[in-house]
């Protein structure tokens, strides 16, 4: 019986013969190979081709080099197994994929920035739908044909994440393949990485060092562990960064990946990054990021356009392949409405197929996405509608235990639901047990589409959900959904967690995010006294990064709450810590401020900066 390998090939070779308008009669007469050796290739018969017969095919075929890889890696998987630099991939298997049409010159691009050519980190862009993560799912392909150890991550769209998320995802993905020994030589010299994956230390220990550090130069330990985790896992190609959604990135790891472009060269490091940039506002921060490294050569920016009217032809028939019924009509009515995004495409084709439309009433379906999301919502049982809600509140990853316990719903009913939404390609499981949307315009559509308070009052479903796991690991999570729910008092202390563990990760900019919102949900609540005492923790640490100015300003806020409130000993305190901020101002635009942090012995650590800085 042939493996789905061997069936992975089969298709392939058959999809490009079929693309070329040739028999298999006729490939084989090109090629000089028998019309039998053809048939036992595609249906998977022969599961080892020789080399020399790959060439034969991909000359009678005349394949683009891109094309000629892409085969020959099919047909290494298929006869060898995977390759040792190769990773499991998050976006599941080729057969499971798209058809790839009309990128070529795209494919081309990222065959030369994978060549070394170029910045090390190259950023694809554009609207929700137009196939960016099917190119990085190309890229990881020709990635592996190369020889290169891919490491995958992504981000999310709100604040429910570990400050360095996306960067700590890529290395516990290739982490989790490792054998005890592998692990230990991919692990070689990187001690200070145990900042970020605390479950190391068994394996690496505790950094430690002879002699106090300032906090600013543990970071930089950090981030250095970090590339030499790289180095060491680099396959003889080198090593591939690909990170989606890159839209969503906080102030943290925006600098470990910075820090890692710049160190590119010495890693052998390629980094490929997608975002979409319509309907979403960059954070500020990013986007001036992305605009140095650009303007210092540092990346490269490639604008995804939608597909000419062609190639969107071309890539419906493509997945109409097999649907009985398909006509000219049809595929004109589909064509119009798409315009050109693949995203449409795909899911038009996906419904036919399916049969959740129907074909004489397709004139009368609205074609824009939001529509077709929703029409394949309608189909689903009651009850699997309701999961569907749920994980688009909690974000475009979620486990399946806690969706089941957030559903509210008897685990039966709720995995019967999951299965529901499965079927009807909404939701995909990956072998961990975690559920996340096939595609991301999906989840907007259906967060765009929820009223106000039935998106708070999932919320605190979520949160109460995920208080009952007691673990650190949430503690993101627990902020973010109890701020959006219709109980945000409930936020107040695992704000002050949030806060204390992202400056024990050095996260320096995502613990200033926690106090601003912890102060502002006190000052709202009318706590003014509270909020006064979160001011002065965040006016300190506005001091010891040596932004004066604003730090004056947070604290004279503090001080002016003291002095209303009668407060003389507050007061008092809260004059003194303004005596010691220096006189200049903040650093100019453009250039970095040292961001010491306090050190891990407990408590708010201040004290203990204070003393190392005097």
């Amino acid at each position: 019986m042939a493996t789905s390998q061997s069936t992975a090939f089969g298709a392939l070779l058959r999809r490009y013969r079929t693309r070329a308008g040739l028999t298999q009669e006729q490939l084989a007469e090109r090629a000089g190979l028998s019309a039998r050796a053809i048939t036992a290739l595609e249906r998977g018969v022969n599961r080892a081709p020789q080399r020399e017969t790959l060439r034969l095919l991909a000359d009678a075929l005349a394949l683009t080099p891109e094309e000629r890889a892409t085969l020959e890696v099919a047909a290494r998987r298929r006869s060898s197994g995977p390759s040792p630099h190769e990773v499991v991939s998050q976006w599941g298997s080729q057969a499971a994929r798209p058809p790839l049409v009309g990128r070529a010159h795209e494919v081309a691009l990222l065959a030369q920035h994978l060549d070394g050519k170029g910045p090390p980190l190259l950023l694809l862009c554009g609207e929700p739908g137009i196939g960016k993560s099917r190119l990085l799912q190309e890229t990881a392909l020709l990635a592996s044909a190369r020889g290169m150890t891919i490491l995958e991550g992504g981000c999310h769209w709100n604040t429910c994440q570990e400050p360095y998320s996306p960067i700590i995802t890529a290395l516990e993905r290739h982490l989790a393949h490792d054998s005890p020994t592998q692990r230990r030589a991919d692990l070689r010299g990187c001690l200070w990485l145990a900042r970020l994956l605390p479950e190391l230390e068994e394996t690496l220990g505790q950094p430690t060092a002879s002699y106090p550090l300032a906090p600013e130069q543990e970071r930089r330990l950090t981030f250095a562990a970090v590339a030499r985790f790289l180095t060491n896992i680099a396959g003889p190609g080198g090593v591939l960064l690909v990170i989606d959604d890159l839209q969503w990135f906080g102030p943290d790891v925006t600098d470990l990946l910075t820090y890692l472009v710049r160190a590119a060269s010495g890693i052998g490091l390629r980094v490929i990054a997608a975002y979409h940039d319509t309907d979403v506002q960059i954070p500020l921060p990013l986007a001036t990021r992305i605009i140095t490294m650009v303007r210092n050569s540092e990346a490269a920016r490639l604008e995804l356009a939608p597909l000419t009217a062609s190639e969107a032809n071309d890539l419906l028939a493509r997945l109409l392949e097999e649907c009985p019924d398909d006509d000219e009509h049809v595929r004109g009515l589909v064509l119009a409405r798409a315009d050109g995004v693949p995203f449409y495409l795909v899911s038009c084709a996906q419904a036919l197929r399916t049969g959740a439309l129907a074909q004489g009433t397709l004139e009368e379906v609205p074609w824009d996405i939001g529509e077709s999301v929703r029409l394949r919502l309608t189909i689903l049982p009651e009850a699997a509608q309701d999961v569907v809600s749920v994980a688009a509140v909690i974000g475009q990853e979620v486990s399946g235990k806690l969706l089941a316990r957030a559903s509210g719903r008897p685990a039966h009913e709720a995995l019967a639901a999951l299965d529901a939404a499965c079927r009807a390609r909404l939701l995909v499981e990956d072998e961990t047990g975690t559920y996340r949307f096939t595609h991301n315009v999906i989840w907007e559509v259906m967060v765009a589409d929820m009223g106000t308070t039935r998106r708070q009052m999932l919320h605190r479903r979520i949160a109460e959900a995920l208080e009952q796991e007691n673990s650190e690991q949430w503690l993101e999570a627990l902020v973010y959904h109890y701020t959006h729910s219709d109980q945000r008092e409930k936020a107040l202390p695992y704000l002050e967690r949030a806060a204390s563990r992202s400056m024990a990760q050095r996260a320096h900019g995502t613990a200033e995010i926690f106090y601003w919102q912890q102060a502002a949900l006190l000052g709202e609540m009318g706590r003014e006294i509270d909020a006064a005492q979160v001011y002065e923790k965040l006016g300190t640490l506005l001091r010891i990064v040596a932004r004066h100015d604003e730090a004056r300003e947070v604290l004279a806020r503090s001080a002016e709450t003291y002095r209303a409130a009668g407060d003389a000993e507050s007061l008092a305190r809260v004059l003194a810590h303004i005596a010691q901020v220096p006189a200049q101002s903040n650093p100019p635009d453009g250039e970095s401020a040292p961001l010491p942090m306090p050190n891990g012995s407990g408590g708010s650590g201040f004290e203990n900066e204070e003393r190392e800085r005097s």
